[in-house]
């Protein structure tokens, strides 16, 4: 019994001990245990820290040590720029605090300032954990100039390093015609397909490209630069159209009704641009929403769909569908083998030719594939070839049209009747875009006999907010300050009258045609105005009043198109905005709505009864331009 009772008893310690030894080595730190990447910063004043040391502007703050260990060195940046200049840094942990809870921290400073001193938000790093003994903290106060020496150096060697990839990268981009490249992965696909859909369109009609290859090319591109590097989704798009143009001819409704099995003996209907068949095809048909409804009315049978209707799945479909394959049940053998292909360091063509073959072989499966001198493989690897110089990778919104590079993108500066000339002068030398309302009186109702009205004044001073802009000088209507234009003998018929107002500056301005009525999309729309700003110039844009659009085109209105930003077109609006700024335009906002609301109905998707052209100072309009037909 006796000999029982000692062997429960030293099991018993035996499992104590165990858990002893498993809290002293497997348990995790305070700091791993309490996410203090985030805090608050408060500030205090004192004298010696908690072992005695002394403290030192600039170096000390006091924590909490239950989870920060002292002689923890940190680095702190607070998230107001102004504080950070100031304060922002390296730190040791060397004092605690009674108030000082959780991840709070205080930053010892003059004792002036104290008072002064608000609580702040930081991010918090530790760079090395303390050891909460007096023996680490004054350890790390003999060493403090060399500890912070080293990582300053260190983050300079990072930051030249970034600087070097980056450069690597610019370079890269412009040997291989990358345009832009998108680390945010925003893209404007949904706003484009969004707005055929408003406009009675087919989803893929507005996709911007110049024939169905190049559509599948900007998409596929854009799509896949957010899953890599822009250069291994310019190798992957080359691979794919490859092989899509042997398979379908780019034709998304290309359906071969003998493609049969290797036995020859059972024939599917294999569809769309990667020929698509049995169960991959009902998934495709499925995930456009389309297959119950096609299958009621085709029968499946023996020859499975071989007589069946052709379905309309857009193009924009089937590259979602495609590309939700290639990061799913494709992974392993197609996905990572060519972006690990892509990102080797074999020469370009080779990098081309495998990934081509890896395609052509695992997700295509054509009969051949590993034969070398098989006429499909062949052909396969000499498109894709062919394709990469011309993909364009990167955010279609900035793709559209190309980089934006406007000379008008300034912040804007409202302007006055009164305003004098020396103010006008230092707007433009400062590249800000001036912009005058049409509300204000002093315009407003210099001239009641021509009709002249708050509501009717936007086509005209959009006129001149673009003259002012291009010229750099004032030509503000009836300025004692404006040069250059016959002020006296202004003239205009009922309303406000553009065209006057530029035949007025035509020795220095020069206007393209009104695009209008060939701009029938909004990628094309889009388009035409990037490649307006791209040559230095500026937009004229009127649209007609359209019922249940947003303002400020309720009712007709005129405004300026100077420049392109986070997938918006900035403007120059006469409108009143209460002294803010203009608002900003998506393409969509601009371009879509613009088929809405033409009171008779009789848009078909045109952008008619709204004027956009480009305007120019004399001289600068492109001579070759492509509009021009």
């Amino acid at each position: 019994m006796v000999r029982r009772l000692n062997k429960i008893i030293l099991s018993i310690g035996l499992i104590v001990s165990l858990l002893i030894i498993n809290q002293l080595v497997f348990k995790p730190s305070a700091q791993a245990e309490n996410d203090c990447s985030e805090v608050i910063v408060k500030s205090y004043y004192a004298t010696n820290n908690a072992f005695g040391g002394k403290l030192k502007v600039g170096r000390s703050i006091a924590v909490d040590r239950s989870i920060i260990p002292a002689g923890s060195v940190v680095k702190i940046k607070f998230d107001n720029q102004s504080i950070d200049d100031q304060y922002g840094g390296v730190y040791l942990a060397e004092d605690s605090d009674k108030k000082t809870t959780s991840c709070n921290i205080k930053l010892l400073i003059p004792f002036n300032k104290v008072s002064q001193w608000s609580d702040s938000t930081a991010k918090l790093e530790v760079i090395e954990e303390g050891k909460n003994n007096a023996a680490s903290v004054n350890a790390k106060i003999k060493e403090w100039d060399d500890i912070v020496q080293k990582i300053q150096k260190d983050d300079n060697n990072q930051q030249a390093n970034q600087q070097q990839a980056n450069l690597e990268d610019e370079r890269y981009r412009i040997e291989n015609n990358i345009l832009f490249y998108s680390e945010s992965g925003n893209d404007c696909y949904d706003d484009l397909i969004g707005a055929a859909a408003g406009a009675g369109l087919e989803e893929d009609e507005n996709l911007p490209g110049n024939d169905n290859e190049d559509v599948i090319s900007k998409y596929l591109a854009s799509k896949l630069s957010k899953e890599m590097s822009p250069k291994a989704a310019k190798i992957f798009t080359a691979a794919i159209l490859g092989n899509m143009q042997h398979e379908s001819g780019f034709n998304p409704y290309n359906m071969n009704r003998q493609d049969c099995d290797y036995t020859g003996t059972v024939c599917y209907a294999s569809y769309g641009l990667s020929q698509w068949r049995g169960g991959r095809f009902q998934a495709l048909m499925k995930s456009a929403g389309m297959f119950e409804e096609w299958n009621r009315n085709n029968n499946f049978g023996s020859n499975g769909w071989q007589d069946a209707d052709v379905p309309k799945v857009s193009i924009n479909k089937q590259l979602d569908y495609l590309i939700k394959e290639l990061t799913t049940s494709y992974k392993s053998s197609v996905f990572d083998k060519i972006v690990e292909i892509a990102e080797s360091s074999d020469s370009l063509t080779v990098k081309v030719e495998k990934a081509t073959v890896v395609y052509g072989s695992n997700f295509e499966v054509f009969a051949g594939a590993d034969d070398p001198n098989n006429s499909s493989r062949i052909n396969r690897i000499k498109h894709a070839q062919k394709m990469l110089g011309k993909i364009v990778v990167g955010d279609v919104c900035n793709l559209v049209g190309g980089a934006i590079n406007s000379i008008f993108d300034g912040d804007e500066v409202i302007i006055r009747y009164n305003d004098s000339a020396a103010t006008i002068n230092k707007i433009f030398q400062e590249g800000k875009y001036a912009v005058f309302r049409q509300v204000d009186d002093a315009w407003a109702k210099k001239d009641s006999s021509c009709g002249w009205s708050i509501d009717s004044a936007c086509t005209e001073m959009a006129a001149r907010i673009i003259a002012m802009n291009l010229l750099g000088r004032d030509t503000r209507p009836y300025s004692k300050y404006s040069s250059g234009l016959d002020i006296n003998n202004f003239k205009y018929n009922t309303g406000c009258d553009t065209d006057r107002a530029f035949s007025e500056m035509s020795n220095e301005i020069e206007q393209d045609k009104d695009r209008s009525d060939e701009l029938k999309t909004v990628s094309q729309s889009t388009n035409y105005v990037k490649d307006v700003l791209n040559s230095g110039g500026l937009v004229y844009y009127y649209a007609r009043s359209r019922t249940g659009s947003t303002e400020p085109f309720r009712k007709n209105h005129a405004i300026s198109i100077r420049g392109f930003k986070n997938n918006k077109f900035l403007v120059g609006d006469p409108g009143d905005y209460s002294n803010q700024k203009s608002p900003d335009y998506s393409p969509n906002e601009l371009f879509s709505e613009a088929c809405w609301g033409y009171e008779d109905g009789s848009l078909n998707c045109k952008i008619r009864g709204t004027s956009v052209y480009g305007v120019w100072r004399k001289g600068e309009k492109p001579k070759q331009w492509k509009y021009d037909k």
